[in-house]
């Protein structure tokens, strides 16, 4: 059987867009995919659960074209793909302090300690779940932020598709964060926000994922000043050797850093 040029270049795969909440995954989504479309080797599916990939995967078969799917959660259909060589994924890890302020205010949620210690577990768990192998790569979200379009051209490469300095450069600046509050902005006004489940209070423009209150101060750090000590001594308590190996630093003394 004669092959098509994208099975020939490895471009019948899924790309997952995942990585940790509140960390740029909807970023990555909009990045890889725009990178896709425009190549001609694929598009971007609309925001399904990770629990619908399974039967999602199953009505499509396998794949002829590059085919990405953002998700936070990586299920057994996806680890399965990934370790097989159907699927690549790219994925942002970020200071489990802030992702918590992020989350808590998206949300509308006061940070306390046991709401703290409940997200950094379910985070911590989503990261686990994710395999450690070639097909997965994470950035850290500092670099992401600071070095986008370099991030970009590396996100690229790992997924297998062309991007010169030049097009990254473009890219970083058409998805920046003032250019992202006029979609967001435009959306809203336009009515063009759906629930992301039927019956789901809660709102994203279809294609792009982005939520009303999506894109907030990213800056590293505000953990520090949003969270109070009870708060962050129940991350560190939990999180205290993921943070560290990650090259975040704790705030806790020696003798009370956390060891899980």
């Amino acid at each position: 059987m004669v092959r098509s040029r994208r099975q020939r270049l490895g471009h019948d795969m899924w790309i997952f867009a995942g990585g940790m909440f509140r960390s740029g995954s909807t970023l990555q989504f909009q990045l890889i995919s725009t990178l896709i479309e425009r190549s001609s080797l694929g598009r971007r599916l609309e925001w399904r659960t990770p629990e619908d990939f399974a039967g999602l995967a199953e009505q499509l078969g396998d794949p002829s074209e590059m085919l990405v799917f953002k998700t936070h959660v990586c299920k057994h259909p996806m680890r399965i793909r990934l370790l097989d060589g159907r699927a690549r994924a790219v994925a942002v890890h970020r200071d489990l302090r802030d992702v918590i302020v992020s989350g808590a205010h998206k949300d509308g949620i006061s940070p306390t300690p046991d709401y703290c210690s409940e997200m950094t577990k379910g985070c911590l768990a989503c990261y686990n779940g994710w395999p450690v192998c070639e097909a997965v790569r994470w950035w850290a979200y500092d670099r992401f932020v600071d070095e986008t379009a370099d991030c970009i051209m590396e996100m690229a490469e790992h997924i297998r598709v062309p991007c010169d300095l030049q097009t990254a450069r473009q890219l970083a600046e058409e998805f920046s964060p003032e250019r992202q509050r006029k979609r967001i902005d435009s959306a809203i006004r336009e009515g063009r926000m759906r629930p992301a489940i039927p019956g789901d209070k809660r709102l994203h423009a279809e294609g792009d994922l982005l939520h009303p209150n999506h894109v907030r101060d990213g800056r590293t750090g505000q953990w520090i000043t949003d969270l109070s000590p009870d708060a962050v001594r129940a991350i560190e308590t939990i999180a205290g050797a993921w943070l560290t190996s990650h090259g975040y630093r704790l705030s806790l003394e020696p003798a009370e850093k956390g060891t899980a």
